[in-house]
């Protein structure tokens, strides 16, 4: 099956009850599995025959988690030597987390300049319980992806193509669907946080949806300020549902700039297998290119990455 071949990226995608198997092929299709009950996943009572050995010790296999299994933090930091900052960060989280010893094995880090000139560095780092509990399941049936991966840092991989001045203050992305709405908002190019709201289901007309999303959008927009020490710039929106963009900029009383034919660029070059819960709208794009979106590996992994091209100059001499 054309699927399974060596070419094919396996992809896991966790959603708040299930965690489904999808294998990506390269020109874009995929086949996702039956999905399995995340309860009963990480049971020993769960049969597993179902999913491909295509799965097994790959090396490039993704897993896309809820953004709310994410932490950030971000300091001052003068120097740019980056065994300073692991070290430093790494201090950071078992001193933050002395609960979970693992924290300090997940996580992703660069350095920033601020508009004022400051140089930070910014990290952000797996955080959730039920991950690691997943992680150790996956890792004993020798499932276990090489790098993990949210709904915003894929958003965030097209926005950057598709947004000029994306790098550049504070950003909110609106992402409408029939009954839900996705927020995302960024700072200076970098994810903040991410909500899911459930909208009132659609009658004659719009109005209550309407309500609803304005209400929880300036919400969301003063909680941006708390968090960013700063106000949102931009408004863009992508509405695949019932609520247009013009009405939900009279309600803000802000402009809202409409993200036009992203659905159908999308589509081109990506899954479109109709992503469960925490993913549903989101297409799937190719996974397989790692230098196209954010992903955190355990850090044997990122450190075994980073000297594979001395490995390879080495083999060369």
């Amino acid at each position: 099956m054309r699927l399974f071949r060596k070419g094919s990226t396996p992809i896991i995608l966790v959603g708040n009850d299930e965690i489904h198997f999808v294998l990506q092929g390269g020109s874009g299709e995929g086949q996702i599995l039956d999905p399995f009950p995340f309860d009963h996943f990480l049971t020993d009572e769960a049969d597993l025959s179902a999913i491909p050995e295509a799965f097994q010790h790959q090396t490039n296999s993704v897993m896309v988690v809820p953004d709310y299994w994410l932490g950030s933090i971000s300091f001052p930091f003068q120097s740019r030597k980056r065994s300073l900052a692991e070290t430093f960060l790494e201090r950071k989280l078992r001193a933050d987390f002395p609960e979970i010893p693992e924290v300090e094995d997940f996580y992703k880090y660069f350095f920033h300049q601020t508009g004022e000139g400051e140089t930070t560095v910014y990290a952000y780092f797996l955080r959730e319980p039920t991950f690691f509990q997943l992680y150790d399941r996956l890792f004993r049936l020798n499932l276990h992806p090489r790098r993990i991966t949210t709904p915003a840092f894929l958003w965030e991989s097209q926005l950057k193509e598709r947004i000029p001045d994306f790098l550049k203050g504070g950003n909110a992305f609106v992402h409408l669907l029939a009954n839900e709405c996705f927020l995302y908002f960024f700072f200076e190019g970098h994810f903040l946080f991410s909500r899911q709201i459930t909208l009132p289901e659609f009658q004659d007309d719009a109005s209550d949806q309407l309500e609803t999303l304005t209400y929880e959008t300036n919400q969301s927009l003063y909680l941006f300020s708390q968090k960013a020490k700063a106000e949102i710039d931009r408004v863009y929106m992508a509405s695949f549902g019932h609520v247009e963009a013009g009405d939900l900029a009279e309600k803000l009383g802000r402009e809202i700039e409409e993200v036009t034919g992203l659905e159908e660029e999308l589509a081109k070059a990506s899954t479109t297998i109709g992503q469960p819960g925490l993913l549903r709208g989101l297409y799937l794009p190719d996974l397989s290119q790692s230098q196209k979106f954010l992903s955190i590996s355990h850090k044997l992994i990122e450190k075994e990455q980073q000297w594979k091209p001395v490995q390879k100059v080495g083999i060369a001499v």
